[in-house]
């Protein structure tokens, strides 16, 4: 850290510190990105034996199918997580992964089939549960300074857990056994995942750019030494991974 960032671990938290986690733009987006994203996740982790009972399965049936989805989830986001960090970009493969999340769940929504509805469970999966770890990291290669990444830490899981107020209400007894209105719902919230995600892409990529180009030199006007080295992520010479 000390030599990749420039910073020191013994940093004393600090107003400044908090201010800057909570204002920051790009932390904010990733944090309902995750947001976004937990509406689905917590969802899909409550509900996926009933969905499954309701898809014709016995209770115990139901138990081991749910099994294979977390499996198949947990390689693409082992995958996910070594090729986002090999090719050091995040955002394409957020949005990448929340669309393959939104194309299940349209087949949730549209299909009438027991097969192609389970099919469909695979491929919601698999998007959401890679791309849910990839925000938070996301954020948090873009915070320096360990206090600023700590505070961004907890502030985008916090926002983002609150999701799971609003996936407590999906997937009601009454919208048995389709489901439809609670599909409908985190189609719509992985999509607006997938959006913040291609969103956050370009402003990184467009931050860069100005820095690049000097256009973000003025925030050294008036600024001491050692203000100039806790600028963190807001120095010029600093990379947002895009």
């Amino acid at each position: 850290m000390q030599r990749e960032y420039k910073e020191s671990a013994t940093e004393k938290v600090q107003v400044r510190h908090v201010k800057r986690a909570l204002t920051s733009f790009h932390g904010t987006l990733c944090a309902f990105t995750f947001f976004f994203l937990n509406i689905a996740l917590q969802s899909f982790s409550v509900f996926l034996p009933t969905i499954l009972r309701d898809l014709g399965y016995t209770a115990i049936q139901a138990q081991l199918r749910s099994v294979a989805p977390y499996v198949v989830a947990c390689a693409l986001a082992i995958a996910m997580a070594w090729s986002s960090d090999y090719v050091g970009m995040r955002g394409p493969f957020i949005f990448g992964c929340s669309l393959i999340s939104s194309i299940g769940y349209a087949i949730l929504v549209a299909s009438d089939s027991a097969t192609a509805k389970y099919a469909a469970i695979y491929i919601a999966a698999m998007g959401m549960f890679a791309a849910g770890p990839a925000t938070v990291s996301w954020a948090l290669n873009n915070s320096a300074g360990p206090t600023v990444r700590s505070v961004t830490s907890a502030y985008v899981v916090s926002v983002g857990n609150c999701g799971a107020l609003i996936a407590t209400w999906t997937y009601l007894p009454s919208m048995s056994p389709d489901y439809t209105l609670g599909h409908a719902l985190n189609l719509i919230s992985v999509s607006c995942a997938a959006i913040l995600a291609a969103v956050g892409f370009y402003w990184c990529m467009r931050e860069n750019k100005l820095r690049a180009n000097g256009r973000r030199d003025a925030i050294f006007e008036g600024k001491s030494e050692e203000e100039i080295g806790n600028l963190g992520s807001m120095h010029p010479d600093f990379r947002l991974m895009r």
